[in-house]
């Protein structure tokens, strides 16, 4: 195109001068000029006007590939299942996506921008020297929402403690010894974290029931011994103390086992009672441990009617309730869809869960709450939630409540073995349970089931 304007305007002139006066020597010099053109054109298109034109191309197709990258890199970072932000290399926020605002419940990132990568909670003194040399870091880490209010960090909708993955690496540097920002990669890992202590529990029940069976038998044998002449000692001894009795009216002054007679008849007895009491707790726990054994067999299902299930499990335990705490309130609707399982295993579980609200409350204004909730289509789990204001749990106890044999109950009132037990039974039935708990609060067990 400009080699066409070239000629054209020369062309023009020449036949201007062409027209003027000795035409000859005119006529001449435009030969020569569009010989000149002519044999110039090549030169000028091949080496000016087309690497020319190249270059422009080139540069439309690189703008056109950059905007396409940063479209795909927008909608990687913003699509990203992982919490991404960037900081720069003070430690303030640059940008962030959805998934990082969603994991800790913030609607944009203005909430959290005033937060410095080097004042993050979890961010140790370790972890601050290692990144700021360029290294990358990886940590894990229990986030808890409640103290970062506290701490004025950010404003959440959650107050839950979280289970978070954290990797921090360097952007790039600017010099050897700065860096351009850094990549903040966040991670919930809570259901991961709860999976695995449940796996780890799963894997201790399994290996306790093989070892269950033959324990209990060896507990119960010498036990029985115990259990069965206790009380025919005990008619012995009712026979021969009206004679001893009779003896030490004639003797005030008789001792045996060096102990006035009155005690000595006052503690015998209480040695009768004390070892059946110790006899009849050993029952429990074997008693426990055959359940355990039991739970792990196959469990036949059929169509349960729930609010009958549920109105014998409150008749069972309605008086220890009622004494027990001030208010006892119940929320079920009146007719629930029927659904496949055992009836027995649901009326223990709920017992067992009901009897455990009403001993951990200690308060003056103490409730228990039961509940049923029902999803809105046919395939949502069906959910009964027990709660109660009592003593709660702190999150290292909220792990082992479900190991057998342990209990935070005072000693003799609880073997452990209950929730274990109940926590075996759910599964069996293709139920799950979950538990929220917080210190001085209180808790609340989600017994949940499929239709």
């Amino acid at each position: 195109m400009i080699m066409c304007a070239v000629f054209v305007g020369e062309t023009t002139v020449m036949i201007i001068l062409a027209n003027m006066p000795n035409s000859q020597v005119w006529s001449e010099a435009l030969f020569d000029s569009a010989m000149l053109v002519v044999l110039l054109f090549p030169v000028l298109y091949f080496f000016i006007f087309r690497p020319f034109v190249h270059q422009i191309d080139y540069l439309n197709k690189a703008e056109q590939t950059v905007r396409e990258s940063e479209a795909r890199f927008k909608q990687i970072f913003e699509g990203s299942p992982i919490g991404i932000a960037a900081y720069d290399d003070d430690g303030r926020l640059l940008k962030s996506n959805q998934a990082y605002l969603d994991i800790f419940g913030i609607f944009d990132d203005t909430e959290i921008k005033y937060l410095n990568l080097f004042e993050f909670p979890n961010i140790t003194d370790e972890i601050k020297g290692k990144i700021r040399t360029g290294k990358m870091a990886r940590f894990e880490a229990a986030f808890d929402f409640e103290k970062a209010e506290n701490l004025k960090c950010f404003k959440s909708e959650k107050s839950a403690v979280l289970h978070l993955d954290f990797i921090i690496s360097p952007l790039g540097r600017q010099m050897p010894d700065s860096l351009l920002g850094y990549l903040l990669q966040v991670r919930d890992i809570s259901e991961k974290k709860l999976m695995e202590r449940q796996l780890i529990r799963s894997e201790k029940l399994a290996s306790l029931g093989f070892l269950v069976s033959g324990i209990a038998h060896e507990i119960n044998n010498p036990n029985n011994f115990v259990s069965f002449n206790v009380p025919i000692l005990r008619e012995y001894l009712q026979e021969i103390i009206p004679m001893l009795d009779d003896y030490a009216k004639d003797h005030p002054d008789i001792e045996i086992s060096n102990m006035p007679y009155e005690d000595f008849r006052k503690d015998i007895f209480n040695l009768l009672d004390n070892l059946e009491h110790g006899s009849s707790r050993i029952s429990q726990i074997v008693s426990g441990l055959k359940e355990f054994v039991r739970g792990q067999d196959e469990i036949a299902l059929v169509e349960v009617d729930l609010n009958q299930v549920i109105a014998r499990a409150i008749s069972i335990c309605r008086n220890k309730i009622n004494n027990a705490v001030k208010s006892f309130d119940v929320n079920i609707p009146p007719k629930l869809p029927l659904i496949k399982s055992d009836p027995k295993i649901v009326e223990q579980v709920l017992v067992n869960l009901l009897i455990n609200a009403t001993q951990a409350v200690d308060k003056k204004d103490s409730w228990v709450r039961l509940k049923v909730a029902v999803g809105s289509s046919r395939s949502d789990p069906l959910m009964l939630e027990v709660s109660d204001n009592g003593s709660g749990m702190n999150e290292e106890t909220i792990k082992k409540i479900f190991d057998p044999f342990f209990t935070t109950k005072s000693p003799g009132k609880g073997t452990g073995l209950g929730l274990s037990i109940s926590h075996n039974l759910i599964e069996q039935i293709g139920g799950r349970i979950e538990v929220e708990s917080e210190p001085d609060k209180g808790s609340t067990f989600k017994f949940i089931l499929n239709k």
